[in-house]
């Protein structure tokens, strides 16, 4: 699939009243994390409507949320993602971090 990078913060600015790290969860197995990567993937893929759905998503692993730069904080989650057409992504990254103006920002990628 199509490697892509997008403003979550701008598409789900509900999500940013639960969060740690200044909107990064704390670690790849968080509620919060799971919760982001479900809405997000489809928006950072730009799926049109009529698209294959998320039905679930395995975490496989990850590291704790990490500040990459001083003030800015970033996590890197490795999951597999069933779709509604039976699709798998097996062990591909979700990482979430803050840009330089303290927006959240993601990626969707195979390894």
């Amino acid at each position: 699939m199509i490697r892509t990078t997008i403003a979550i913060a701008l598409l789900f600015p509900v999500l940013a009243h639960a969060v740690d790290l200044s909107g990064i969860p704390q670690n790849c197995k968080a509620p919060l994390a799971h919760d982001m990567e479900m809405a997000n993937i489809p928006y950072l893929l730009e799926l049109g409507e009529n698209a294959a759905r998320v039905t679930s998503i395995q975490t496989l692993g990850g590291t704790p949320a990490y500040e990459y730069y001083p003030g800015l904080y970033r996590i890197d989650c490795y999951i597999t993602v069933h779709w509604s057409n039976g699709t798998v992504d097996y062990a591909h990254k979700f990482s979430m971090w803050q840009d330089k103006y303290g927006d959240l920002r993601g990626s969707y990628s195979q390894r």
